[in-house]
């Protein structure tokens, strides 16, 4: 388990010293929904891999995490899914236990180990034992990425690190996710890119930039994509109509080049086109395939571009621990890489597999699914 530093600096109008260990623990006062209808109101005063029990107006009262009516429920992350019950947030892990009581008005992702969770207008940070380790004093916050996790004090954005310290001085007016070192930023109306030290290392002038995936950044002017390095040299020109970023060493591109309409193919990092325009859409690449609709149906290619997977879908997306979330009419199942369909279409929403878990959704009634399609918790028990 990392460890943190007893004092935390962040920038509110002024720099302030924040003591971590005198902050006062947040009260688990909670309003418990089951699944038979009754509700529970009270103080979360101890509990168990199975049940948790409550100080309620009328005395202790037990209940089991399985008789927890869940309204919400979201990705699995490092373990823990964040779950809304009774108003409030909390977690369970990956065997469907309480982990962190529900007590936060809202709750991220753990990334990195720590998640930024909320109470009232202000947020803060917490590990996955629940200990919060960054007080409600942020104005805002989002989930760490490439060891940095964008905070806002007043109206500025700045970052902190994963030792809990604030690294970057909050000036800026977004906080955008730091890839591969480097974050775009807009600092005295000149856009570029910070590093984690927070130095302008890079000037660019374009319309839009995006974040550097690969070595290579999509930039865009006047309605034109290309790509830079991270010396900010323009090494592929300006000249699609829609880009994405590099992944598995190729990027999805749309051009009307000699074309009567537009259409998606795939260029190497050196600009060369090695898989020529002819889709209606696509996805990057993703464990060595790509999602790619033509003739109104969804299919996949692999990185020669040959069609693996016949279109035969009516919506699709990418490959996630060997599976791929397809729709055929209105419901949803999944697939392997041979196009076996491995989970039946059942769902009417569902999520990508991660950590051997997706979530699901029939009706009103979400939950999570193994990879044999065996309903694991949730609310669809």
């Amino acid at each position: 388990m990392k460890r943190f530093p007893k004092r935390l600096h962040v920038f509110l109008a002024a720099l302030v010293l924040v003591a971590c260990s005198k902050v006062d623990p947040v009260k688990d006062y909670v309003k418990i929904p089951l699944k038979d209808g009754n509700v529970l109101l009270g103080s979360i005063i101890s509990k168990t891999d199975t049940s948790i029990t409550l100080d309620t107006h009328s005395g202790k009262k037990s209940v089991k995490i399985s008789e927890i009516s869940f309204e919400r429920i979201s990705d699995f992350s490092e373990g823990l899914a964040a779950v809304l019950t009774g108003g409030r947030w909390g977690y369970i892990d990956t065997c469907g236990k309480l982990a962190i009581n529900p007590r936060f008005e809202e709750a991220l992702k753990f990334k990195e180990g720590l998640a930024p969770v909320r109470l009232g207008d202000k947020w803060g940070f917490i590990e996955p034992s629940g200990k919060q380790v960054i007080p409600f004093i942020l104005n805002g916050a989002r989930e760490f990425y490439d060891g940095m996790a964008a905070v806002k004090a007043g109206t500025k954005w700045g970052y902190l690190d994963t030792t809990c310290n604030l690294v970057i001085t909050p000036r800026f007016v977004e906080g955008h996710n730091f890839f591969e070192g480097l974050t775009a930023v807009i600092l005295n109306g000149e856009l570029g890119y910070i590093d984690k030290s927070g130095q302008m290392v890079l000037k660019v002038n374009y319309d839009e930039s995006y974040p550097f995936l690969q070595g290579l950044a999509e930039v865009v002017k006047d309605g034109k994509s290309g790509y830079i390095n991270r010396q900010g040299r323009l090494v592929i020109d300006l000249q699609f109509s829609n880009a994405y970023p590099f992944s598995e060493g190729l990027a999805g591109i749309q051009t009307d080049e000699g074309l009567d309409t537009l259409l998606y193919g795939f260029i190497d990092t050196t600009g060369r086109m090695v898989i020529e325009p002819q889709f209606q859409y696509c996805f990057g690449f993703k464990e060595g395939l790509a999602m790619v609709v033509t003739g109104d149906k969804t299919g996949y290619i692999d990185k020669s571009g040959e069609m693996v997977i016949e279109p035969r879908f009516d919506l699709g997306f990418a490959f996630y621990e060997g599976l791929a979330d397809v729709r055929i009419g209105d419901k949803w199942g999944y697939i392997d890489k041979t196009g076996r369909m491995v989970i039946d279409p059942q769902f009417d929403d569902v999520r990508s597999f991660n950590n051997g878990f997706a979530r699901v959704q029939i009706g009103n009634k979400i939950g999570f699914i193994d990879k044999s399609g065996r309903r694991m918790f949730g609310m669809m028990e």
